[in-house]
């Protein structure tokens, strides 16, 4: 059995569509994302767990045309800087709370309730069946 340690944001989403080995997923409140499945089996409209990694993702001030694997649009919450990083909390659309984690050549301006996409590559995401995500809790 594999553990975990570390900050991870956990959201849920519903599984759009699956092709091959990929599953694409919407968010309550807009946005979503494709991952590889890894194995596992989803069907359309089943609610699955989102885990994404605080250091893959970008934050940006207008919507991305095309270019990230997900998004889900946010309000900036908090800014801190942390040295090295600067962490930002955000709320999404729906209050789904996500933490992005900079690191220093890579901050933008932010202001605290500001309106920006949060983005991620593949290596970022993961999805997962929710009794999954809970029976590891």
């Amino acid at each position: 059995m594999a553990g975990f340690i570390g900050l991870a944001n956990i959201l849920l989403a519903t599984v759009e569509s699956t092709e091959g080995v990929k599953v694409t997923v919407r968010f309550p409140a807009g946005g979503g994302t494709s991952a590889d499945a890894r194995g596992r089996t989803f069907s359309p409209r089943e609610v699955v767990t989102v885990v994404l990694r605080p250091e893959r993702l970008r934050i940006e001030a207008s919507e991305p045309a095309g270019k990230a694997v997900g998004r889900i649009m946010a309000t900036v919450k908090a800014v801190v800087f942390q040295g090295a990083i600067t962490r930002v909390d955000l709320a999404s659309a729906g209050g789904m709370g996500l933490t992005v984690l900079l690191l220093a050549q890579d901050s933008v301006e932010l202001e605290e309730r500001q309106q920006v996409w949060v983005t991620w590559e593949a290596d970022g995401v993961t999805v997962l069946p929710v009794q999954v995500a809970t029976a590891t809790d």
